[in-house]
């Protein structure tokens, strides 16, 4: 088979779909419902689902986007200019073909100026997410969530389902006003932790989870958040703790002093 020019992916054609709403859930976090018949194509396959978001060209209205070849699949060509970012499919409401997207506003990247000056009827792509993010395996007896502010969204849709073993979550916030309600019922404890300004992007996080005792039985950790600090994390986790490597889930959203940070940094290099 001839690879296709330019060395880009074989894909379904992203879904067209149209902004509806957008409401700011903090100051810092802003939710856009997105819509459209062609979200009948859209799945939701559990937890911590992601997908690829394609954005029109600063103003612009329309996604410009690659047409499908004879196969019906399209090549998603990585030299070719485009806003694409990835993010949690946050809620998917398949009767009325809606989806929330929650979008961090601190950088100054297309997304966040995107997000912050959406208006009802503007026009996105979006591709269907081919996997869960999160999947606690069978023999986990405790579930421990980290991760900032990237990763709200994520774990929020991991604490809404049906877990049934002791969870306990932790969260570094740079601003109090990020809080938000997290599903808390039953053995679920959810923990805020501020950041100093002055201190790196995941040193809070670092350190409350250096402080934290492990049970001694099988458990389950997913952490997401700033790439740097999320490796460390999971350093710590697989040498201090000798947590198995395929219960323990590092996913590097988003890197200081990067533009776009590939969405692929689990850290599974580390040993």
């Amino acid at each position: 088979m001839t690879r296709p020019r330019g060395g880009g992916r074989r894909r379904p054609p992203p879904l067209r779909a149209h902004v509806l709403r957008s409401v700011m859930v903090t100051p810092s976090l802003a939710r856009v419902t997105v819509g459209g018949e062609a979200l009948a194509g859209f799945t939701f396959p559990g937890p911590a689902s992601h997908f690829k978001l394609f954005l029109p060209a600063p103003g612009e209205r329309e996604v410009d986007l690659p047409g499908p070849g004879a196969d019906g699949l399209v090549t998603v060509d990585p030299a070719v200019p485009r806003i694409m970012r990835t993010y949690t499919a946050r809620r998917f409401d398949r009767l009325r073909r809606e989806l929330d997207i929650d979008l961090v506003l601190h950088s100054d990247g297309p997304a966040a100026h995107w997000a912050a000056n959406v208006t009802p009827g503007d026009r996105i792509a979006l591709s269907s997410p081919r996997a869960s993010g999160f999947t606690l395996p069978t023999d986990a007896t405790w579930l421990l969530l980290g991760g900032d502010t990237s990763a709200v969204p994520a774990i929020a849709t991991i604490l809404e389902s049906d877990l049934t073993v002791e969870t306990t979550c932790l969260i570094e916030i740079s601003d109090p006003t990020e809080v938000i309600d997290l599903p808390t019922h039953g053995s679920r404890e959810v923990r805020w932790s501020l950041r100093d300004p002055s201190a790196a992007p995941g040193s809070c996080l670092l350190h409350h989870l250096r402080s934290r005792d492990l049970p001694p039985t099988p458990g389950f950790v997913w952490i997401a958040g700033e790439a740097a600090s999320i490796r460390q994390a999971r350093q710590y986790l697989l040498t201090e703790h000798g947590l198995d490597r395929d219960h323990v889930v590092t996913r590097g959203y988003w890197r200081t002093g990067a533009a776009n940070h590939p969405d692929h940094d689990y850290g599974d290099d580390l040993q």
